[in-house]
């Protein structure tokens, strides 16, 4: 029996494409076409919402007048895939961070989404390591995507359908 499951799509990297790059890089446009919510949509999924929740993790916004629409969109989804991380602007060569937190309101965003849908996925983007004690005794799944490359967006999808890796090892844990 095959369920078609309502997915919404909440967070800042949801639609990140030259992120995917990190900082080693020279001009690449492939990537410009396969964020995770292009993939997504590539797929043969009911996606439901999408609502980013931070304007930007560029700049370290901390507003969080974009919760609500991420908040109901998780709420009425079966399942909830909150996209969260990192920048280059936070981590890079010669650019150290002073804190392991999520930056901006990431976390803040996604304990709301949580509260709203316990069925969340949660997929960080980033370089470096992450201090996320809430979110491992929280949320029932997270994948740790780093900076996939170009195809990094279309990784993603295939682990989280179980296209790649249908059984869910994973080489790290925490």
């Amino acid at each position: 029996l095959h369920v078609m499951l309502r997915v919404c799509i909440v967070g800042p990297h949801a639609n990140c494409t030259q992120a995917f790059l990190s900082n080693y890089h020279g001009v690449n446009t492939v990537v410009d076409e396969n964020s995770p919510l292009a993939a997504l949509r590539r797929q043969k999924a009911k996606l439901g919402s999408y609502a980013p929740g931070l304007s930007s993790i560029e700049d370290n916004d901390t507003d969080t007048s974009l919760f609500r629409e991420a908040v109901a969109a998780a709420a009425d989804a079966d399942v909830a895939v909150i996209f969260a991380g990192l920048h280059q602007v936070q981590e890079s060569e010669n650019n150290d961070r002073a804190d392991l937190g999520l930056p901006c309101a990431q976390h803040k965003l996604i304990q709301a989404v949580v509260a709203a849908n316990s069925r969340t996925v949660l997929e960080l983007i980033n370089g470096g390591p992450l201090a996320i004690e809430w979110e491992k005794e929280h949320v029932p799944a997270i994948l740790e995507c780093f900076y996939g490359g170009e195809y990094g967006g279309q990784a993603i999808v295939d682990v989280l359908f179980g296209t790649h890796n249908p059984d869910g090892r994973m080489p790290v844990t925490t």
